[in-house]
């Protein structure tokens, strides 16, 4: 479980980061060096969950699924929250998923709920082992 909660502050981490850059020093997130950045970091927390190796697929995908919709689920809405923004704020300015959900902002809404529903449903599974 402490697990669970180290990837959820590191995500909180990587929101007041953004805030910090898009606010106070008027800059744009490097988003290619923040996907990289992520995705080193789900790496390692992984490693962690998985003692018999990446070819344990039963382990390693939960996992992952719960890293990446943890951060569909937390990083937008907190940074969004900080900023003084609507929950549902997307930026123009922002990569290339919120650039597509722009134009479809209600698939947006739908689309957040569904990962939110698997967020949910692989922390429980996760939080069980």
């Amino acid at each position: 479980m402490i697990l669970l909660f180290l990837w959820i502050v590191f995500v909180l981490g990587v929101a007041v980061y953004h805030y910090y850059l898009i606010e106070v020093r008027q800059e744009r997130p490097n988003y290619f060096l923040w996907f990289v950045i992520k995705a080193m970091a789900a790496i390692i927390h992984g490693i962690f969950f998985d003692p018999y190796g990446p070819e344990d697929y039963v382990t390693w995908l939960p996992v992952l699924i719960f890293q990446v919709t943890s951060f569909w689920v937390i990083f937008s809405p907190v940074l969004n929250l900080m900023r003084g923004l609507s929950f549902w704020y997307l930026g123009k300015n922002s990569g290339w998923i919120d650039k597509f959900f722009l134009k479809y902002s209600a698939l947006y809404k739908v689309v957040y709920f569904i990962v939110m529903i698997i967020f949910l449903v692989t922390l429980k599974m996760i939080s069980e082992w």
